[in-house]
């Protein structure tokens, strides 16, 4: 079966479209009442640039601080802060099973309590693991305003090392205020 197309019909039908919009303009009624206050939106980024490699070369199974990774600034008491970390991570499992690290961001040693997620997890199989990807997006509500400081925790089960950053490369962390 043979679709046909009508050049004449499509044209009605632009040409009816485009006189019921010019139509339509200036035909508007008076505004209606004001809607409630919505969120204040961003407020402020600040990018936290930081370098260097980190080994903890005998990790807890317990969270410990593995490094500073800068400070921020926050605008006001009231607001909530969203902080995102991207790095590489690596470790070396111990055995005789599969081993992980977490890491996780804290801000002024405080984990968020916006959730129980634990952090960025790798694991593997016994002996060196490859680099890899870890993110981790954390919100930290109620603190206050002023200077605060970023730092990076690590665990391990069954590792002898978890490592940040073993290719020295730039990183950045990403802190929003809103």
């Amino acid at each position: 079966m043979k679709t046909r197309f009508d050049r004449s019909l499509h044209v009605t039908g632009l040409l009816s479209l485009a006189l019921i919009g010019a139509s339509c303009k200036g035909d508007m009624g008076p505004a209606g009442p004001a809607g409630p206050t919505g969120p204040s939106g961003v407020i402020t980024t600040t990018v936290v640039l930081y370098l260097g490699t980190t080994v903890d070369g005998a990790p807890s199974t317990t969270f410990t601080s593995l490094r500073t990774l800068g400070t921020f600034s926050k605008g006001s008491a009231t607001t909530k802060v969203q902080v995102v970390w991207n790095g590489h991570v690596t470790g070396n499992v111990a055995g005789p099973t599969d081993g992980y690290c977490t890491f996780q961001v804290r801000v002024d040693g405080n984990a968020s309590t916006a959730t129980t997620y634990p952090g960025a997890t790798i694991g593997g199989a016994v002996g060196q693991m490859p680099y890899l990807i870890a993110s981790t997006t954390d919100i930290f509500t109620g603190l206050a305003a002023g200077t605060h400081t970023l730092t990076l925790w690590d665990r391990g089960i069954r590792m002898t090392s978890c490592t940040d950053n073993p290719g020295d490369f730039d990183h950045w962390v990403i802190v929003t205020e809103y």
